[in-house]
Protein backbone atom coordinates (compact mmCIF):
# COMPACT_ATOMS: atom_id res chain seq x y z
CA UNK A 1 0.00 0.00 0.00
CA UNK A 2 1.24 3.39 -0.95
CA UNK A 3 2.58 5.44 1.95
CA UNK A 4 0.30 8.08 3.97
CA UNK A 5 1.11 11.20 4.64
CA UNK A 6 1.57 12.75 8.10
CA UNK A 7 -2.14 14.59 7.95
CA UNK A 8 -3.78 12.30 5.70
CA UNK A 9 -2.31 9.48 8.25
CA UNK A 10 -4.00 11.37 11.50
CA UNK A 11 -7.42 11.61 9.09
CA UNK A 12 -7.09 8.17 9.06
CA UNK A 13 -6.27 7.67 12.77
CA UNK A 14 -9.06 9.94 13.70
CA UNK A 15 -11.81 7.98 11.58
CA UNK A 16 -10.63 4.76 13.38
CA UNK A 17 -11.39 6.35 16.73
CA UNK A 18 -14.64 7.74 15.81
CA UNK A 19 -15.72 4.12 14.74
CA UNK A 20 -14.33 2.87 17.99
CA UNK A 21 -15.69 5.42 19.97
CA UNK A 22 -18.90 4.61 18.06
CA UNK A 23 -19.07 0.69 18.22
CA UNK A 24 -18.41 0.96 21.89
CA UNK A 25 -21.44 3.67 22.65
CA UNK A 26 -23.68 1.35 21.03
CA UNK A 27 -22.65 -1.60 23.03
CA UNK A 28 -21.38 -3.57 19.71
CA UNK A 29 -18.19 -6.15 20.10
CA UNK A 30 -15.56 -5.99 17.50
CA UNK A 31 -17.20 -9.80 16.72
CA UNK A 32 -20.51 -8.16 16.11
CA UNK A 33 -18.86 -5.61 13.39
CA UNK A 34 -17.03 -8.75 12.27
CA UNK A 35 -20.49 -10.47 11.74
CA UNK A 36 -22.53 -7.94 10.14
CA UNK A 37 -19.94 -6.64 7.55
CA UNK A 38 -18.44 -10.13 6.93
CA UNK A 39 -14.86 -9.46 7.88
CA UNK A 40 -12.45 -11.33 9.75
CA UNK A 41 -12.13 -9.78 13.35
CA UNK A 42 -8.31 -8.34 12.51
CA UNK A 43 -9.49 -6.12 9.78
CA UNK A 44 -12.05 -4.72 11.63
CA UNK A 45 -9.17 -3.72 14.37
CA UNK A 46 -6.81 -2.30 11.64
CA UNK A 47 -9.64 -0.24 10.27
CA UNK A 48 -10.29 1.07 13.68
CA UNK A 49 -5.82 1.68 14.24
CA UNK A 50 -5.53 2.97 10.68
CA UNK A 51 -3.49 -0.12 10.07
CA UNK A 52 -3.77 -0.09 6.42
CA UNK A 53 -1.45 -2.53 5.68
CA UNK A 54 -3.40 -5.57 7.17
CA UNK A 55 -6.18 -4.96 5.03
CA UNK A 56 -6.74 -6.23 1.33
CA UNK A 57 -6.12 -4.27 -1.80
CA UNK A 58 -6.59 -0.65 -1.17
CA UNK A 59 -9.38 -0.04 -3.71
CA UNK A 60 -10.97 -2.01 -1.13
CA UNK A 61 -10.54 -0.11 2.06
CA UNK A 62 -12.46 2.78 1.13
CA UNK A 63 -15.70 0.62 0.75
CA UNK A 64 -14.51 -1.11 4.03
CA UNK A 65 -14.36 2.56 6.16
CA UNK A 66 -17.99 3.74 4.36
CA UNK A 67 -20.16 0.55 5.18
CA UNK A 68 -18.08 0.46 8.77
CA UNK A 69 -19.18 4.03 9.10
CA UNK A 70 -22.98 3.42 7.98
CA UNK A 71 -23.01 0.18 9.92
CA UNK A 72 -22.67 2.63 13.33
CA UNK A 73 -25.19 5.43 11.47
CA UNK A 74 -22.30 8.10 11.86
CA UNK A 75 -22.81 11.67 9.96
CA UNK A 76 -22.61 10.96 5.98
CA UNK A 77 -21.25 14.13 5.51
CA UNK A 78 -18.55 13.64 8.38
CA UNK A 79 -17.61 10.19 7.09
CA UNK A 80 -17.57 11.50 3.32
CA UNK A 81 -15.07 14.56 4.43
CA UNK A 82 -12.60 11.94 6.38
CA UNK A 83 -12.53 9.29 3.06
CA UNK A 84 -11.79 12.15 0.73
CA UNK A 85 -8.71 13.25 2.88
CA UNK A 86 -7.53 9.32 2.83
CA UNK A 87 -8.19 9.46 -1.21
CA UNK A 88 -5.90 12.67 -1.60
CA UNK A 89 -3.27 10.74 0.10
CA UNK A 90 -3.14 8.18 -1.45
CA UNK A 91 -5.17 7.81 -5.14
CA UNK A 92 -5.09 3.92 -4.97
CA UNK A 93 -7.80 4.15 -2.70
CA UNK A 94 -10.54 5.92 -4.77
CA UNK A 95 -12.44 3.28 -6.89
CA UNK A 96 -13.52 3.23 -10.52
CA UNK A 97 -15.85 5.64 -11.42
CA UNK A 98 -18.32 3.05 -12.89
CA UNK A 99 -18.10 1.61 -8.96
CA UNK A 100 -18.90 5.21 -7.82
CA UNK A 101 -22.21 5.36 -9.78
CA UNK A 102 -23.45 2.62 -9.67
CA UNK A 103 -22.94 2.38 -5.45
CA UNK A 104 -26.30 2.21 -3.78
CA UNK A 105 -26.46 3.41 -0.34
CA UNK A 106 -27.62 0.73 2.33
CA UNK A 107 -26.57 0.51 5.63
CA UNK A 108 -26.58 -2.23 7.17
CA UNK A 109 -29.08 -1.64 10.10
CA UNK A 110 -31.94 -1.32 6.91
CA UNK A 111 -31.04 -3.97 5.27
CA UNK A 112 -33.97 -6.63 5.27
CA UNK A 113 -33.53 -9.26 7.63
CA UNK A 114 -34.79 -13.25 6.76
CA UNK A 115 -37.64 -13.66 9.27
CA UNK A 116 -37.84 -17.17 10.91
CA UNK A 117 -41.08 -19.10 10.52
CA UNK A 118 -43.59 -18.14 13.45
CA UNK A 119 -43.83 -20.54 16.05
CA UNK A 120 -47.63 -19.42 17.28
CA UNK A 121 -48.64 -21.29 13.67
CA UNK A 122 -47.96 -24.61 15.13
CA UNK A 123 -49.83 -23.67 18.67
CA UNK A 124 -52.83 -22.40 16.48
CA UNK A 125 -52.85 -25.43 14.52
CA UNK A 126 -52.36 -27.83 17.76
CA UNK A 127 -55.34 -25.48 19.59
CA UNK A 128 -57.53 -26.30 16.79
CA UNK A 129 -56.81 -29.92 16.52
CA UNK A 130 -57.80 -29.97 20.18
CA UNK A 131 -61.34 -28.18 19.49
CA UNK A 132 -61.70 -30.44 16.50
CA UNK A 133 -61.56 -33.44 18.89
CA UNK A 134 -63.46 -32.48 21.78
CA UNK A 135 -66.20 -31.52 19.27
CA UNK A 136 -66.23 -35.35 17.87
CA UNK A 137 -66.18 -36.63 20.89
CA UNK A 138 -69.18 -34.65 22.24
CA UNK A 139 -70.91 -35.56 19.01
CA UNK A 140 -70.18 -39.01 19.73
CA UNK A 141 -71.82 -39.18 22.79
CA UNK A 142 -75.05 -37.07 21.93
CA UNK A 143 -75.42 -39.87 19.28
CA UNK A 144 -75.08 -42.42 21.92
CA UNK A 145 -77.40 -40.94 23.93
CA UNK A 146 -79.87 -40.57 21.53
CA UNK A 147 -79.41 -43.94 20.75
CA UNK A 148 -80.02 -45.38 24.08
CA UNK A 149 -82.94 -43.21 24.17
CA UNK A 150 -84.44 -44.74 20.84
CA UNK A 151 -84.21 -47.91 22.31
CA UNK A 152 -85.80 -47.16 25.65
CA UNK A 153 -88.79 -45.60 24.15
CA UNK A 154 -91.89 -47.17 23.41
CA UNK A 155 -95.10 -45.27 22.23
CA UNK A 156 -97.94 -45.94 24.33
CA UNK A 157 -100.42 -47.76 21.71
CA UNK A 158 -98.25 -50.34 20.97
CA UNK A 159 -97.85 -52.88 22.97
CA UNK A 160 -94.26 -55.12 22.07
CA UNK A 161 -94.51 -59.05 22.34
CA UNK A 162 -92.73 -60.39 25.79
CA UNK A 163 -89.05 -61.59 24.89
CA UNK A 164 -89.33 -64.79 26.46
CA UNK A 165 -85.84 -65.55 25.81
CA UNK A 166 -84.22 -63.55 28.58
CA UNK A 167 -81.52 -65.90 30.14
CA UNK A 168 -81.42 -63.95 33.25
CA UNK A 169 -84.63 -62.56 33.86
CA UNK A 170 -87.31 -64.70 35.99
CA UNK A 171 -90.92 -64.63 35.30
CA UNK A 172 -93.35 -65.59 37.37
CA UNK A 173 -96.96 -66.90 36.17
CA UNK A 174 -99.88 -64.86 36.79
CA UNK A 175 -102.08 -66.37 39.29
CA UNK A 176 -105.63 -66.53 38.78
CA UNK A 177 -107.62 -63.60 40.91
CA UNK A 178 -110.33 -66.47 41.72
CA UNK A 179 -107.76 -69.02 43.71
CA UNK A 180 -107.57 -68.66 47.26
CA UNK A 181 -104.82 -66.55 49.15
CA UNK A 182 -104.32 -68.06 52.67
CA UNK A 183 -101.06 -68.12 51.73
CA UNK A 184 -100.36 -64.96 51.23
CA UNK A 185 -98.62 -63.49 54.02
CA UNK A 186 -100.70 -61.06 56.70
CA UNK A 187 -100.01 -57.19 56.28
CA UNK A 188 -98.89 -55.90 59.55
CA UNK A 189 -100.63 -52.88 60.28
CA UNK A 190 -102.66 -52.23 57.56
CA UNK A 191 -105.58 -50.15 57.34
CA UNK A 192 -109.00 -51.18 55.67
CA UNK A 193 -109.86 -48.98 52.98
CA UNK A 194 -113.55 -47.37 52.26
CA UNK A 195 -115.78 -49.73 50.36
CA UNK A 196 -116.03 -47.18 47.99
CA UNK A 197 -112.40 -47.63 47.19
CA UNK A 198 -112.13 -51.36 48.26
CA UNK A 199 -112.06 -52.28 44.15
CA UNK A 200 -110.41 -49.59 42.75
CA UNK A 201 -107.69 -50.60 45.02
CA UNK A 202 -107.56 -54.54 44.67
CA UNK A 203 -107.41 -53.92 40.54
CA UNK A 204 -103.97 -53.00 40.12
CA UNK A 205 -102.46 -54.90 43.01
CA UNK A 206 -104.21 -58.17 41.55
CA UNK A 207 -101.87 -61.18 41.31
CA UNK A 208 -98.68 -59.10 43.30
CA UNK A 209 -97.27 -59.95 46.67
CA UNK A 210 -94.21 -58.86 48.96
CA UNK A 211 -93.10 -60.09 51.80
CA UNK A 212 -91.03 -58.30 54.59
CA UNK A 213 -87.84 -56.60 53.01
CA UNK A 214 -88.89 -57.21 49.71
CA UNK A 215 -89.65 -55.64 46.13
CA UNK A 216 -91.46 -56.95 43.55
CA UNK A 217 -92.17 -55.41 40.43
CA UNK A 218 -94.58 -56.43 37.70
CA UNK A 219 -94.20 -54.60 34.38
CA UNK A 220 -97.27 -54.39 31.82
CA UNK A 221 -95.15 -53.72 28.84
CA UNK A 222 -91.84 -54.38 27.33
CA UNK A 223 -89.38 -51.57 29.48
CA UNK A 224 -86.00 -51.07 30.30
CA UNK A 225 -85.75 -51.49 34.21
CA UNK A 226 -83.22 -50.33 36.00
CA UNK A 227 -83.14 -51.27 40.40
CA UNK A 228 -80.38 -50.28 42.34
CA UNK A 229 -79.50 -51.38 46.19
CA UNK A 230 -78.64 -49.10 48.84
CA UNK A 231 -74.95 -49.69 48.18
CA UNK A 232 -75.23 -48.10 44.81
CA UNK A 233 -74.75 -51.69 43.32
CA UNK A 234 -76.84 -52.18 40.24
CA UNK A 235 -79.41 -55.13 40.19
CA UNK A 236 -80.53 -54.87 36.88
CA UNK A 237 -80.13 -52.53 34.04
CA UNK A 238 -81.42 -53.36 30.66
CA UNK A 239 -85.00 -53.98 28.72
CA UNK A 240 -87.10 -56.92 30.58
CA UNK A 241 -90.37 -58.56 28.62
CA UNK A 242 -93.78 -57.44 28.72
CA UNK A 243 -95.39 -59.32 31.74
CA UNK A 244 -92.54 -60.07 33.71
CA UNK A 245 -92.35 -59.70 37.56
CA UNK A 246 -89.06 -59.21 39.48
CA UNK A 247 -87.79 -59.15 43.45
CA UNK A 248 -85.47 -57.97 45.15
CA UNK A 249 -84.87 -58.22 49.17
CA UNK A 250 -82.03 -58.26 51.39
CA UNK A 251 -80.85 -54.95 50.55
CA UNK A 252 -83.07 -51.84 50.87
CA UNK A 253 -83.96 -49.78 49.94
CA UNK A 254 -84.10 -49.67 46.02
CA UNK A 255 -83.98 -46.95 43.54
CA UNK A 256 -86.03 -47.70 40.78
CA UNK A 257 -86.52 -46.37 37.56
CA UNK A 258 -89.02 -47.94 34.55
CA UNK A 259 -88.58 -46.48 31.06
CA UNK A 260 -92.26 -47.44 29.99
CA UNK A 261 -94.18 -47.78 33.09
CA UNK A 262 -97.70 -47.63 32.00
CA UNK A 263 -99.99 -49.93 33.93
CA UNK A 264 -96.65 -51.44 35.49
CA UNK A 265 -97.43 -52.64 38.92
CA UNK A 266 -94.93 -52.49 42.30
CA UNK A 267 -94.97 -53.28 46.45
CA UNK A 268 -92.35 -53.12 49.13
CA UNK A 269 -92.77 -55.21 52.05
CA UNK A 270 -96.54 -56.12 51.55
CA UNK A 271 -97.62 -52.48 50.65
CA UNK A 272 -98.47 -51.24 47.21
CA UNK A 273 -96.37 -48.94 45.62
CA UNK A 274 -98.76 -45.96 43.40
CA UNK A 275 -96.69 -46.06 39.95
CA UNK A 276 -98.59 -43.75 38.70
CA UNK A 277 -97.90 -41.11 41.15
CA UNK A 278 -94.01 -41.55 40.33
CA UNK A 279 -94.01 -40.82 36.55
CA UNK A 280 -91.35 -38.22 35.66
CA UNK A 281 -92.99 -37.79 32.32
CA UNK A 282 -95.48 -39.31 29.51
CA UNK A 283 -93.93 -42.31 30.07
CA UNK A 284 -90.83 -43.24 32.31
CA UNK A 285 -91.27 -43.50 36.18
CA UNK A 286 -88.68 -43.41 38.57
CA UNK A 287 -88.81 -43.82 42.87
CA UNK A 288 -87.46 -45.48 45.98
CA UNK A 289 -88.61 -48.70 47.46
CA UNK A 290 -88.05 -48.65 50.98
CA UNK A 291 -86.90 -45.20 52.22
CA UNK A 292 -88.70 -43.80 55.13
CA UNK A 293 -90.76 -41.00 53.12
CA UNK A 294 -92.23 -44.13 50.99
CA UNK A 295 -93.78 -45.66 54.07
CA UNK A 296 -97.24 -44.05 53.40
CA UNK A 297 -97.54 -44.83 49.98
Amino acid sequence: MTEISNPQLAAAEELGRLLRHNREQQQLSIGDVSEHLKLPARQVEALENADFDKLPEPVFVRGFLRSYGRYLNLDEEVLNNYLEQLVRADPALRPAAKADAGEVKMTYHNARLRKPFPRWVFGVAAAVAIVGAVYLWQGKSKTEHERQNAQTSIPENQVLPPNLNGSSVQVLPLQDASAPSASAPAISGSQPLPAENASAASAPAAGIQSAAGELVIKLRFRSFLTVTDKDGQMLVSKIVPAGSEHRFSGNGPYRVRIGFAKNSLASYSGRDINVADHMVDRKTAAFTAGAPDAAAQ
